[in-house]
């Protein structure tokens, strides 16, 4: 009994590690790519959430 529980425990433990989603590596700009810059006006008090935003998914 013991033994099935640990395994049990074992198999949830390696299943949980495995789950959990990598992000997306991302994809950079080569020297002297041509790339494309957007300027979007944020509210002073929403800043902190663009810049989490911006850096996070961009």
């Amino acid at each position: 009994m013991k033994t099935l529980i640990t395994l049990l425990v074992l198999v949830s433990a390696i299943g949980a590690a495995t789950a959990q989603t990598q992000p997306a590596p991302r994809l950079m700009a080569k020297p002297g790519q041509e790339v494309e810059v957007w300027a979007y006006p944020v509210k002073a008090d929403k800043l902190a959430h663009y810049e989490r935003f911006a850096h996070t998914i961009f």
